[in-house]
C-alpha cells in the first residue's frame, strides 16, 4: 500500500543505460534531471555554479601550463573520462593513461589534483607505496572519472625500484587493454570464474621519469605530459586551486549537455575516432597508429565541448571553432612529441642508438683483429659484438653527448632490456657474456 517516492539506489556515479537512455547518477540524483528518483551510495556529486562563464575559464585554464598543447590534453583526457562508458558504449575504448612526468618541485602532482580530481583534492589518495589490493579496490569504483596515483619516484633500493615498476607496467596494461580483472571461483557450486571489475575510468600516474620505466608497448600505452621546471603559471594555478568550483561547474556543464544531447553525442564518439582510425592507415605522421586512435578520442571530446560552447550565452561560432582549432593543434603537438620520444627515448632506442652512434663514429675493431678492452665493439659479417660489462658505460657516454635522461640501469638490465626484446642473442666467451 505503500504510495511515496520510490527511490532506486545503485553502487556507483556515473553513466546507466536506464530503459534505453543514458543517465549520469550521482549520490544527489541525475545531473540534468533530478526528478528521475536515481542515487548512487558512494557519496559522490558535483554541482554548477551558474554565474561562471565556463568557455572563458576554459581558454584561461589552457594557459597554466605555457608549453603548447600540455593543459589542453590534461583537460580533454578530463572530460573524456566523465563520458567513459559512452565511448565504450560506441566501442571507441578509450585505451591509455595519462602519465605527468617532471622533476621534483615541477608541481606535477598540483597540477593533476587541480585539473583531474573531482574530490580528494587536498593530497593523492595512492602512490606507489600503494598495495596492488588497494588500488585493486579503488579500480571497482572508479567509473566515469580519473584515479590518480602519484610519485613515481627513482630509488636507490634496486628491488623497490623494481617493485613501483612492476606496479606501473600492471597498470598500465590493465587501462591500455581495457581488461577485466578476473577471480577464479572454481570451487564454488556454479560459476568456475566471476569478474571482479572492469575497467571503468581513466588514470593519472606522475612521476619522476617514465621512459625508463617500461617497455616500448607499455610506453605506447600512455600519453606522457612533460612539465619543465619554471613551466607553470603559478598565479593562474593557485587561482583554480583556490576555486575549485570552476572546474566543477565545467564537468557539470559538460555532462549535462551530454545526457540533454546524448544521440548527437553517441553519433559524434564513432565518426570522429572511426574518422581517424581510417586515416591512420594512410597517415604515417605517427610511428604507432595508437596515436591516431587517441587523437581522436580526443577531438570527439573538443568537439562536443565546442557545441556547449556554441550554445553559451554570447559566444560567436568563429570563436568556438577558433578554440576547437587551436585544440587541435595543442594535442597533436604533443602526441608527436610523445611519439618521437619513444622512438628516441625508451630504454631500447637509446640503447641500440648507442651501438648505431659507436659504428657510425669507427669505434669498433673487425672480427680477427686483435680485442683489447678499451674495444667497445667488435663487427663480424653478420653481426655486432659487445661485452655486457661495457653497456652501461658505453650508454652513459652517448646519453651525456646528446643530452637525454636516461634512468640509472646496471649492465645485466640493460642487456635484458636487448635480449627482452629481440635484439641480441647472448655469446659466451670463456665464463663472460
Amino acid at each position: 500500500n505503500y504510495e511515496g517516492t520510490v527511490i532506486t539506489m545503485i553502487e556507483n556515479s556515473g553513466w546507466v543505460n536506464y530503459e534505453g537512455y543514458w543517465l549520469f547518477v550521482t549520490s544527489q540524483g541525475v545531473i540534468g534531471d533530478y526528478n528521475k528518483h536515481i542515487v548512487s551510495r558512494d557519496g559522490f556529486f558535483i554541482k554548477k555554479i551558474p554565474s561562471i562563464d565556463i568557455v572563458n575559464e576554459f581558454d584561461n585554464m589552457r594557459s597554466v601550463l605555457k608549453e603548447e598543447g600540455q593543459m589542453d590534453v590534461i583537460l580533454l583526457y578530463l572530460l573524456s573520462q566523465t563520458i567513459h562508458s559512452l565511448f565504450n558504449a560506441k566501442s571507441v575504448d578509450i585505451k591509455h593513461i595519462l602519465f605527468i612526468v617532471g622533476p621534483r618541485g615541477s608541481r606535477k602532482t598540483s597540477i593533476s589534483l587541480c585539473f583531474t580530481q573531482l574530490v580528494n583534492k587536498d593530497k593523492p589518495k595512492y602512490n606507489f607505496q600503494a598495495t596492488s589490493a588497494g588500488i585493486n579496490y579503488e579500480l571497482k569504483v572508479n567509473k566515469d572519472r580519473i584515479m590518480l596515483i602519484d610519485d613515481l619516484a627513482p630509488s636507490l633500493d634496486s628491488s623497490a625500484k623494481k617493485d613501483k615498476e612492476k606496479l606501473l607496467e600492471s597498470i598500465i596494461r590493465l587501462f591500455g587493454d581495457s581488461t577485466e580483472r578476473v577471480i577464479n571461483t572454481r570451487f564454488m557450486r556454479y560459476k568456475s570464474e566471476k569478474i571482479e571489475y572492469k575497467v571503468k575510468g581513466g588514470a593519472v600516474v606522475t612521476g619522476e621519469y617514465f621512459y625508463g620505466a617500461g617497455t616500448e608497448s607499455s610506453i605506447a600505452r600512455a600519453v606522457v605530459v612533460e612539465i619543465e621546471e619554471n613551466s607553470v603559471d603559478l598565479e593562474k594555478l593557485s587561482y583554480y586551486q583556490k576555486h575549485p568550483e570552476i572546474l566543477e561547474s565545467l564537468v557539470y556543464e559538460f555532462i549535462e549537455f551530454v545526457y540533454m544531447n546524448q544521440k548527437d553525442v553517441l553519433n559524434i564518439l564513432s565518426n570522429k575516432v572511426d574518422e581517424y582510425r581510417q586515416y591512420s592507415a594512410n597517415n604515417k605522421k605517427f610511428s604507432n597508429g595508437r596515436y591516431w586512435e587517441y587523437f581522436g578520442q580526443y577531438m570527439a571530446t573538443a568537439e562536443i565541448l565546442g557545441m556547449l560552447f556554441t550554445n553559451w550565452r554570447g559566444v560567436s561560432n568563429e570563436r568556438v571553432q577558433s578554440i576547437i582549432n587551436s585544440l587541435g593543434r595543442g594535442v597533436l603537438t604533443v602526441l608527436e612529441k610523445n611519439d618521437r620520444a619513444m622512438r628516441t627515448e625508451n630504454p631500447a632506442s637509446v640503447i641500440i642508438n648507442t651501438i648505431l652512434d659507436l659504428l657510425e663514429s669507427g669505434r669498433f675493431i673487425r672480427w680477427g683483429e686483435a680485442i683489447s678492452e678499451n674495444t667497445p665493439l667488435v663487427l663480424g659479417d653478420d653481426a655486432v659484438y659487445f661485452r655486457q660489462k661495457d653497456l652501461l658505460d658505453m650508454v652513459k657516454a652517448y646519453t651525456k653527448k646528446n643530452g637525454i635522461n636516461f634512468i640509472t640501469m646496471s649492465n645485466s638490465e640493460i642487456a635484458k632490456i636487448l635480449k627482452t626484446g629481440g635484439y641480441c642473442e647472448e655469446y659466451m666467451e670463456g665464463n663472460k657474456t
